[in-house]
C-alpha cells in the first residue's frame, strides 16, 4: 500500500486527490496542510505539493525527511529552484 500526502485543498490538489485511487490500485491518499500541523505522517511515500505560492521552500523541507516531492507549480523561478534541488 502506497501513502500518498497531497498538499493543498484547491482545485488542482482536489483533482489530484480524486485521480490518484482511480490510476493506482493500492494508494492512500492523505490530505495533508503545513499550516495546521508541520510533520508529515511519517509512513508518507510521496508528497505531491498543489498549493498555492510558492513550492521551494516545502519541496527541501520534505526532502530533507527523505520523501520523494512531486509539485504541480508554474511559476517560473520556484520551479528553476525547485530543479536545483
Amino acid at each position: 500500500m502506497h501513502k500518498i500526502a497531497v498538499v493543498g485543498r484547491g482545485v488542482v490538489g482536489q483533482r489530484v486527490s480524486r485521480r490518484l485511487p482511480t490510476v493506482l490500485a493500492d494508494v492512500v491518499v492523505v490530505d495533508h496542510d503545513p499550516r495546521v500541523g508541520p510533520e508529515l505522517p511519517s509512513d508518507v511515500d510521496v508528497v505531491v505539493l498543489a498549493h498555492g505560492g510558492p513550492h521551494a521552500d516545502v519541496a527541501q523541507w520534505i526532502l530533507e525527511r527523505g520523501v520523494p516531492v512531486v509539485s504541480v507549480g508554474d511559476e517560473l523561478g520556484d520551479v528553476r529552484t525547485l530543479v536545483d534541488l
